[in-house]
């Protein structure tokens, strides 16, 4: 007891500054782990940690003239001392909100998907109890496996077997339940989006009512380890799939793909082709097995692997990665960064009301949205809307690149999009991109081109009794496209000047 008393100072010295070293050890081991960091800033940071810790235990513990527990000199150090263990634990916090982040939204392989049962939306029942003694249709077309599956799930929920009839057509079936032919259906809600395209059912949702859903998933295939790339991501060309689904609510749905870009990417060359194929492509769709053709928006509906596979017979191509965001993600994406700039070719107002002038203009979420969605006001329509999205993604990279203080809000941009964005780059690859852009080198170059085609009408495999506006893939057009991606893939620097820019 007297030992303690007569060191107790001591021990508060010591208390404080083996605080000061755990946190300081603790935050460089997460950020190593991290891997975000290029070595001369890595050494820069283990420099200031290490003076700090240093140079207060130096203020702390040396003695001075006169021997006493506390002079002017190691109450500064203490104090110093303990404002640093706040300033690292703030650090650790950042830390560990960035490391969440990334693995939140990464290496994602699994797709969430529903199926669910409808009735028409003045109906009695509100939930599935309700209709244990309906007449059901069950869809076999679109999603058949999992319908059934969705079956056996509301009959487990009942405790009995319910009276339900196969629909071949699911778009029959819905039609059924509006006409009164039937009481509920049961169908996956991704499905809905396809029948946007027909006028009779662009708002048939608002005429229905879900009572049940049954959550299903599905793993996309990966590559195998003795497939996968031997060199790292920032020392070999890949392909990313940039996918906009077409949904406005907080959780990224199945649902059509309204954006299809691909960005093939060459991090030797620092060139990007960023490649818009039109939503309304009419193009060979892998549900199918490639024997018959759909729009590329309604791949989507199937989930991210068709409209990657799709797109890989398109283009004769290996898609590496993919990432996908929705409405409110991109909306929520471009607030977070506090706006974008984006040159419009010509004044216009969008279907939503907002108004663009001739040349560059400054734009939050919900502007930058109305931008990138809008083709109604163009003669060339959605060509002039595939620049536009083209334009913004280079406008979100030049804002990430220029704005350091948005990088000390990273951990909190990230989180916010939880669930609206999504991609299957594994969290070591975005680690190795943030470290590769962060130890700065030469600009990118990024070079943006459309696909184009001829507009027809045909039926589709996913609506085969109904006609609906597509494109029609036009040969020249596509062994362009074709050219320009193994450009840059072979190294090529392309260079056009009514189509490059360089950031």
């Amino acid at each position: 007891m007297n030992w303690f008393k007569n060191n107790k100072i001591l021990l508060l010295k010591s208390l404080i500054i083996l605080l000061q070293t755990a946190l300081s050890a603790v935050l460089l081991v997460l950020i190593g782990k991290l891997n975000l960091l290029p070595l001369k800033f890595l050494g820069l940071v283990i420099a200031v940690i290490a003076v700090l810790l240093i140079g207060t235990g130096l203020l702390i513990f040396v003695p001075g003239q006169k021997k006493k527990p506390f002079t002017v000199r190691k109450v500064i150090g203490m104090i110093l001392s303990v404002v640093i263990s706040i300033g690292l634990i703030v650090g650790l916090d950042f830390a560990t909100r960035v490391d969440s982040a990334i693995n939140n939204i990464s290496g994602k392989n699994v797709q969430s998907k529903v199926v669910a049962v409808y009735v028409k939306a003045d109906n009695k029942a509100n939930e599935i109890k309700d209709a244990k003694d309906y007449s059901f249709e069950m869809d076999t077309q679109f999603d058949g496996e999992n319908a059934k599956k969705a079956r056996e799930a509301v009959e487990e929920e009942l405790g009995s077997s319910i009276n339900a009839t196969e629909s071949p057509k699911t778009m029959n079936m819905i039609v059924d339940l509006l006409d009164g032919k039937t009481d509920a259906i049961i169908v996956n809600e991704a499905y809905f989006g396809i029948l946007k395209d027909y006028s009779r059912f662009e708002n048939v949702e608002d005429n229905l009512k879900c009572i049940y859903k049954y959550e299903y998933q599905e793993v996309k295939e990966q590559e195998t380890q003795e497939t996968q790339k031997p060199l790292s991501i920032t020392e070999r060309p890949f392909i990313v799939y940039l996918s906009g689904s077409d949904t406005r609510c907080s959780t990224l749905a199945t649902s059509r793909s309204d954006v299809n870009i691909l960005a093939v990417v060459n991090p030797v060359t620092k060139q990007v082709l960023l490649l818009n194929t039109p939503r309304d492509l009419y193009v060979l769709i892998s549900k199918s097995g490639f024997t018959e053709y759909d729009k590329l928006t309604h791949c989507g509906s199937y989930g991210v692997d068709c409209s990657m596979d799709t797109l890989n017979y398109l283009y004769g191509i290996n898609i590496d990665y993919y990432a996908q965001i929705n409405f409110e993600g991109f909306k929520k994406l471009v607030d977070a960064i506090d706006g974008i700039e984006v040159e419009s070719s010509k004044s216009f107002e969008s279907v939503d009301g907002y108004y663009f002038h001739k040349g560059i203009n400054y734009v939050d979420g919900e502007n930058a949205l109305a931008f990138v969605r809008e083709r109604h006001a163009f003669g060339d329509g959605d060509y002039q809307r595939g620049r536009d999205q083209m334009k913004a993604i280079i406008a979100i990279y030049e804002r990430l690149r220029n704005s350091p203080s948005i990088l000390a809000n990273y951990g909190e941009i990230m989180s916010s999009l939880e669930g609206m964005f999504v991609t299957d780059v594994p969290s070591s690859d975005i680690s190795e991109l943030i470290k590769f852009e962060l130890n700065g080198g030469n600009q990118w170059h990024f070079v943006k081109h459309v696909v184009e085609g001829k507009g027809v009408r045909r039926t589709t495999y996913s609506m085969p009794d109904k006609r609906a506006f597509v494109v029609l893939e036009d040969e020249t057009e596509i062994a362009k496209a074709k050219d320009l991606i193994q450009q840059v893939l072979d190294g090529k620097i392309l260079e056009d000047p009514d189509q490059s820019v360089s950031q």
